[in-house]
């Protein structure tokens, strides 16, 4: 099901789609077409994998938000300096940008060209994020001394816990102030993705 916030919106290049495996030719060509596309949803949806299947399709770099958020000593970079990175970011000509952190969508929305929201059940979300942390530490685990593969960060599960209830009706209500000139494609996790990768495969070959 489309989320409201986005089905009952207007306009001609305004376009959600979602699950079923179904998504039109015309959505589908505005998406190969775009220069600049969004990637979000909750950590462990699977943004980082629908991101590198974006890039051989369309041929555009993936800025993974994650390699800049954090500093080399595992602390998250100040607000005004993460905005001016951001900023700088989003100022390039083309890119696949993967990463919700939703503090800063003021600054990449509205020079996106496509947002496509992953949306996954926040258990299958919080059960990838589990499994990754115990094989992989986050940034901020990895450079303590003491840090071991088993550690795993309590701040980002609760992130992940809550994403449903707290940080995506932020980003509904970022891509209502500003999207209504987007192309939106709403992909079900994990069910419509292979269709989906497979549909805009099939529209750009």
């Amino acid at each position: 099901m489309v989320p409201p916030a986005l089905s009952e919106a207007k306009g001609p290049e305004r376009k959600a789609h979602s699950g079923g495996g179904f998504f039109d030719e015309k959505t589908l060509d505005s998406l190969r077409r775009s220069r600049r596309i969004l990637v979000l949803g909750s950590s462990g949806a699977g943004k980082s994998h629908l991101s590198r299947d974006l890039r051989a399709i369309l041929g555009i770099d993936v800025i993974d938000l994650d390699d800049h958020f954090w500093r080399p000593d595992g602390q998250p970079r100040d607000e005004s300096e993460w905005r001016r990175i951001v900023r700088n970011l989003a100022a390039r000509d083309s890119w696949i940008m993967d990463g919700t952190y939703e503090r800063s969508l003021d600054l990449r929305m509205p020079r996106a060209d496509a947002i496509i929201l992953l949306d996954c059940p926040s258990e299958l979300c919080l059960e990838r994020v589990l499994k990754r942390e115990k094989r992989v530490p986050s940034p901020q685990w990895s450079s303590r001394s003491d840090a071991t593969p088993a550690q795993i960060d309590p701040y980002h599960v609760q992130y992940v816990s809550q994403y449903a209830t707290v940080t995506r009706p932020v980003v509904l209500e970022h891509i209502e102030r500003h999207g209504r000139d987007k192309t939106v494609v709403v992909v079900q996790a994990p069910e419509a993705v292979e269709p989906f990768i497979s549909a805009l495969q099939h529209i750009a070959a």
